[in-house]
C-alpha cells in the first residue's frame, strides 16, 4: 500500500514520521480522527512510514548515474598507475643518462615516461569528470582528455590501448629496475619498492640495474692481495664493505651478509650467485653483468 496516495487527502507524510516510526515510538494520534481506531492509525502509519524511507532511497538511486560513476572510477585509477609508471620511465632513463650506462635508451625512457605522466594528468582530468557527471545524473555531457583529443582525435578506443600500454611498460620498467630506483624519491612511488638503504641483488642481468646508492655507502675495509685470476679472493667481510686489490684495478663488493656479490673493475662487472650444497657448503658461481660500468662507480672507485 502507498498511503502517500490512498490517503493524500487526509494527512502529510514527513521526514519527521519516517524517523519516529523508526525509533519505535509511533504517534497515532494525528491519524485517528480519520482512521477511527488507533490499531488502524498504527498500521497505517508503518505502511506511511515505509513507503517514505523507500521512496526516498528509490529517489536518490534514480538521480545518480552509476554507470558513469564507475567507469570514471576506473579512470581516475588507470591515470594513477600510469603516473607510477611515467615516474618509473623517467627516473630509470635519467640515471641511466647520468651514469653513462645507456644514453639513446635512457633519454627514450624519459621520453615515453613524460607522455606517460601527461595521459596520466589527463586520464585523471577525465575520470573526475565522469564521476561529477554521473553523481549529478548527467549522462549526456560530454568528458573530456586533452591528450586523446589533440593527438588521437577523439579515438577512445585507440587512445585507451597506447595509454595503457605506455602505463603498464613504465610498471615493468619500475620493477626490474628497482635496484637502481631503490633509495631515489621516485623508487618510493612503487609499492613494494624504494626501501632505503642497501638493497642488494644477486639476480641481476645489466649493469644500469645497479642501485648507486649501494656503492656510495660501502664501507672500505683496505687492501687485499689476490693472485692474477682473483680466484682466492675473500668470499666473506664486513657487510657493507668492499676490499681493493694492491693495484687498484679491481674491488671486491660485499653484501648486507658480509658475503661477496661483485668483482668489478673499470671495463666490467662481475657478479655471483650463491649455490648451496646439501651438506650447507656455499658456492659462489660468478657471471658478467651486460653493460658497460656505470660512469658514477667508476669515479667512486678512481677510474
Amino acid at each position: 500500500m502507498d498511503i502517500r496516495s490512498d490517503y493524500s487527502g487526509l494527512m502529510q507524510i514527513t521526514e519527521d514520521m519516517c524517523l519516529t516510526y523508526l525509533a519505535g515510538k509511533i504517534d497515532a494520534s494525528p491519524a485517528g480522527p480519520w482512521i477511527g481506531s488507533v490499531a488502524s492509525a498504527i498500521e497505517q502509519l508503518e505502511c506511511a512510514a515505509y513507503n517514505y524511507c523507500d521512496n526516498a532511497v528509490q529517489t536518490f538511486i534514480e538521480g545518480k548515474d552509476f554507470e558513469r560513476i564507475y567507469a570514471g572510477g576506473k579512470n581516475f585509477l588507470k591515470g594513477v598507475v600510469e603516473a607510477f609508471g611515467g615516474a618509473a620511465l623517467v627516473v630509470v632513463g635519467g640515471l641511466e643518462v647520468s651514469t653513462g650506462a645507456g644514453i639513446p635508451l635512457g633519454v627514450g625512457k624519459i621520453t615515453l615516461g613524460l607522455f606517460g605522466l601527461t595521459t596520466a594528468i589527463a586520464d585523471v582530468s577525465q575520470g573526475t569528470q565522469d564521476i561529477e557527471y554521473g553523481w549529478n545524473g548527467d549522462s549526456t555531457t560530454p568528458n573530456s582528455n586533452f591528450i586523446r583529443d589533440s593527438l588521437f582525435g577523439g579515438n577512445d578506443e585507440r587512445y585507451g590501448i597506447v595509454s595503457t600500454l605506455v602505463g603498464a611498460i613504465g610498471v615493468y620498467v619500475g620493477f626490474v629496475n628497482y635496484p637502481m630506483l631503490a633509495g631515489t624519491s621516485a623508487g618510493a612511488l612503487i609499492p613494494g619498492r624504494g626501501a632505503q638503504g642497501n638493497t642488494w641483488n644477486r639476480n641481476l642481468t645489466y649493469t644500469n640495474q645497479l642501485n648507486i646508492n649501494n656503492f656510495s655507502s660501502l664501507k672500505n675495509n683496505g687492501v687485499v692481495q689476490v693472485n692474477s685470476s682473483g680466484s682466492n679472493r675473500p668470499v666473506t667481510s664486513a657487510p657493507n664493505s668492499y676490499y681493493s686489490t694492491g693495484n687498484g684495478e679491481h674491488v671486491f663488493v660485499y653484501d648486507n651478509d658480509g658475503k661477496l656479490i661483485y668483482d668489478i673493475s673499470k671495463t666490467r662487472v662481475k657478479g655471483f650467485k650463491i649455490n648451496v650444497a646439501p651438506n650447507g657448503i656455499e658456492y659462489y658461481q660468478p657471471y658478467k653483468l651486460k653493460g658497460p660500468v656505470p660512469t658514477a662507480i667508476k669515479n667512486l672507485f678512481g677510474w
